[in-house]
């Protein structure tokens, strides 16, 4: 996506998320009186057109990912990242509702695991449902990091419907 050559920026955003629960970050005025921002780090949300050889330029939003990590009390992590993977989902599901073929592709380290509240809330939240990319590596192949011997995702990859069919291979690269 650095081939300028090739790709080309239409637009890019760091939305904000808001919450009625304080998580103690730094508002510099994106949330309204008695809402609190919701990401440290916002989402980052870029409109792409990619060019190729198969003609028009190929319209990519990439939303990538680094949502509350899973130090400090689990109970009110969980619960933030849930409302950050449901603010994502929104966003997703805006692009669809302009264009049902959207291209959106969400990644990133999401802080959470397959299967974990917060990602099948991405996933399934949409409509339709995100393909999750890694569904299509063998069990034994799905990890992103090694923490005391025990292999685990936090990193995902997810895809609407539109953008899945064109994906043809799945790697997790060396850590």
């Amino acid at each position: 996506l650095t081939r300028s050559d090739r790709v080309q920026v239409l637009d890019a955003a760091l939305p904000q998320g808001c919450s009625p629960r304080n998580y103690d970050v730094p508002d510099p005025g994106a949330c309204a009186v008695g809402q609190y921002p919701l990401f440290n780090r916002p989402p980052l949300v870029v409109d792409l057109a990619v060019a190729g050889a198969w003609g028009e330029p190929y319209l990519l939003t990439v939303i990538d990912n680094h949502w509350k990590s899973k130090s400090g009390d689990e109970s009110v992590n969980a619960l933030r990242r849930l409302a950050q993977a449901e603010h994502v989902a929104r966003i997703v599901q805006e692009r669809l509702d302009a264009d049902p073929n959207a291209a959106v592709a969400v990644l990133g380290d999401l802080n959470d695991y397959l299967g974990s509240a917060p990602v099948t809330a991405l996933s399934t939240s949409p409509e339709p449902d995100m393909t999750h990319l890694y569904d299509r590596l063998r069990p034994l192949d799905r990890y992103t990091y090694i923490f005391n011997g025990a292999s685990q995702v936090l990193d995902h990859m997810l895809a609407t419907p539109a953008l899945a069919v064109w994906v043809r291979v799945v790697a997790i690269g060396p850590n």
